[in-house]
């Protein structure tokens, strides 16, 4: 077993940082998915947590005394309901085709007020929005994912195929806000990792552009939704302020805590009677006139 001395560095430096910044965590339950090398799960056992560690490959960690288990992140997952506190996901979303799947997984896993630590690369900053301006691609180091990048491991077993992918499936924040929520989460805080140095000088430059954008958008929103409620009008504020915002716009990574509100179901159909009124209430609008 390695020691931990010290591959702490890029994100999960941060995501170590935020571990020892929770308080008290003996008795509680870590999932920690993907789970890698296992350093950090090695580092929140050191922290008193009971951690439980999930992998493609069911093997020895270079960090952690245990075997981790297998888990494929694109099926259910091998865990009870209502089981953890705590959620690690560290660079494990961009990798799958289904994270509204998973993000429900989550959600059932996790108790009520539990915590999902998530990370992944960021492709909301300015230096990814310009990449993918001019050449669809997350920065200008790279061409987009090709038929021959994007496939990371191919497994032939049981007459069944199954395919993992690399990078293929980035997601922006405003996406990745909208799937949480959805699910049942709140965003309880975007914390900002390590800053990417162009897209600091392109804020420079570009903010006042980026700011006035989403302002004029924010705004036409307002004058042509008469039929506006409390409830739609915090959830577009709350998208406005999130492409504004500085940790967005600059930071490498995405790194966010979010919190089970509710389950899935209970948001969906929370959700889906808050669309029916407002149909409702557009329809009779338009027999009035």
């Amino acid at each position: 077993m390695k020691s931990l001395k010290y591959l702490l560095n890029g994100i999960t430096g941060h995501v170590y940082k935020y571990a020892h910044n929770i308080k008290d965590l003996k008795n509680k339950t870590v999932i920690d998915i993907p789970c890698g090398d296992g350093r950090m799960s090695a580092v929140f056992k050191e922290l008193g947590a009971t951690v439980e560690s999930y992998d493609l490959d069911s093997k020895d960690n270079d960090y952690i005394e245990h075997r981790h288990k297998f888990a494929d992140m694109n099926e259910r997952l091998p865990i009870d309901s209502n089981h953890a506190d705590i959620i690690l996901c560290q660079e494990g979303i961009e990798h799958l085709q289904d994270q509204f799947f998973i993000f429900s997984e989550f959600n059932r896993i996790l108790k009520k007020g539990g915590i999902l630590i998530l990370t992944t690369p960021s492709i909301s900053n300015i230096r990814s929005k310009l990449a993918y301006l001019f050449m669809e691609t997350e920065n200008f180091k790279r061409l987009p994912y090709n038929e021959i990048d994007a496939l990371w491991r191919v497994d032939k077993s049981n007459d069944k195929t199954k395919v993992y992918f690399g990078h293929l499936f980035l997601i922006t924040c405003s996406k990745l806000f909208t799937i949480s929520k959805i699910n049942g989460f709140r965003l309880k805080e975007n914390i900002l990792t390590k800053i990417s140095t162009s897209s600091f000088f392109w804020c420079i430059l570009l903010y006042p552009l980026i700011l006035l954008s989403n302002a004029l958008s924010y705004f036409i929103y307002l004058k042509n939704n008469k039929l506006r409620t409390n409830v739609k009008d915090k959830i577009m504020r709350e998208t406005f302020l999130m492409n504004i915002n500085y940790k967005t716009l600059l930071s490498k990574h995405t790194f966010w805590i979010l919190e089970k509100n509710m389950s899935s179901n209970e948001s969906i159909d929370s959700l889906s009677s808050f669309s029916e009124e407002v149909s409702e209430e557009i329809k009779t609008s338009r027999e009035v006139r």
